[in-house]
């Protein structure tokens, strides 16, 4: 059984309007330290977080982040149902603009969160940067969208324009 499933994007109206927005120059991005066990310290990145996940401790619940958070989550409402994925609770939604690097570099191996969950990614860009999980990597087009359960996975960076992408932790009823 593959961990990487390939989704049906159907590119509604609502999703239309959210690549606009984050397209448009008055999109606000926020920069991301590199990630935590990166030595040479290579991989910032920008990120606009529309539902920021708990910390663990303090906040029991994700916080609402952006005025576009109501968007963002009608937009994967409508990839959920397209593709008859049965989510209760989104734990987390964000995207990540990772410029180019060259030679391409890949980020650190992680795990979204510390409990049972899934993930959605996005693909907003035509810029490639694969996705690897396991044994299995993705190497995207503009508008893919791919899924895998919440385990170990990291990113390439492209070594030719922005890779952006947005990313969504779920958890569903089954598991």
């Amino acid at each position: 059984m593959s961990l990487i499933e390939k989704l049906h994007n159907p590119k509604t109206s609502n999703y239309i309007d959210l690549k606009n927005i984050i397209f448009d120059s008055n999109f606000p991005w926020f920069i991301g330290n590199a990630q935590p066990g990166d030595p040479k310290n290579v991989l910032s990145y920008f990120s606009h977080t529309f539902l920021q996940r708990t910390d663990g401790g303090n906040q029991l619940y994700p916080e609402t982040c952006s005025n576009h958070t109501p968007l963002v989550g009608n937009v994967f409402k409508e990839i959920f149902y397209a593709n008859n994925i049965d989510a209760f609770c989104i734990y987390r939604m964000n995207v990540n603009l990772l410029p180019p690097i060259f030679p391409v570099q890949r980020t650190k191996e992680h795990v979204d969160h510390e409990f049972p969950h899934s993930n959605i990614l996005i693909y907003l860009t035509n810029a490639g940067g694969r996705t690897i999980v396991g044994n299995e990597a993705h190497d995207p087009k503009e508008d893919d969208i791919i899924m895998f359960p919440g385990c170990m996975h990291c990113v390439e960076t492209s070594h030719t324009k922005d890779r952006v992408a947005l990313v969504v932790t779920f958890g569903t009823k089954n598991g």
